[in-house]
């Protein structure tokens, strides 16, 4: 049996130059167990609705 590779992680920190302000909003979930569905699926089902309130208001940092 084939062992799976394990993701590696960059551990640099990593700039761009950018003429004007932005602010870089990383939006992630880690599911560490998927048999505890009831810790995970909450936040799974609010991605979709924090993207549209940000789509829909804009003044808030989309």
């Amino acid at each position: 049996m084939q062992k799976k590779a394990k993701a590696r992680l960059a551990k640099d920190r990593m700039m761009a130059e950018c003429e004007q302000d932005i602010v870089l909003f990383i939006f992630g979930l880690r599911i560490n167990n998927w048999w505890k569905i009831h810790q995970w699926l909450p936040l799974l089902l609010m991605i979709p609705k924090i993207f549209k309130q940000l789509y829909q208001n804009p003044q808030l940092g989309f």
